[in-house]
C-alpha cells in the first residue's frame, strides 16, 4: 500500500534531467502540478504515466481501484 501511495506522488512530480524521451504521448493532464508532463492523456483517453524509479521491483498505477502494472526501460523509468 504504501508503494502505491509513493508511486502515485511520484507520478505526479515533475521529471528532470532524464537522459530518455520525455516527449508526452498526449496532453498532460489538467490535474497535473504545474509544468508537470506526466500523466498526460491523449485523443483516445488513454493515460501516460512515466516514473524514475530505478530501483523499484513492482510499480503499479491504481486507477478507481483497478491496478495496472507498468513496465521499467533499461534506464529505470
Amino acid at each position: 500500500m504504501n508503494h502505491l501511495i509513493t508511486a502515485a506522488v511520484m507520478a505526479l512530480m515533475p521529471m528532470t534531467a532524464l537522459a530518455v524521451d520525455d516527449t508526452p504521448h498526449g496532453t498532460p493532464a489538467s490535474t497535473n502540478i504545474p509544468e508537470a508532463q506526466y500523466p498526460c492523456v491523449d485523443s483516445q483517453s488513454r493515460a501516460t504515466f512515466k516514473l524514475a524509479a530505478k530501483d523499484a521491483k513492482d510499480v503499479k498505477v491504481d486507477i478507481c481501484g483497478k491496478k495496472y502494472d507498468m513496465t521499467k526501460d533499461a534506464d529505470g523509468v
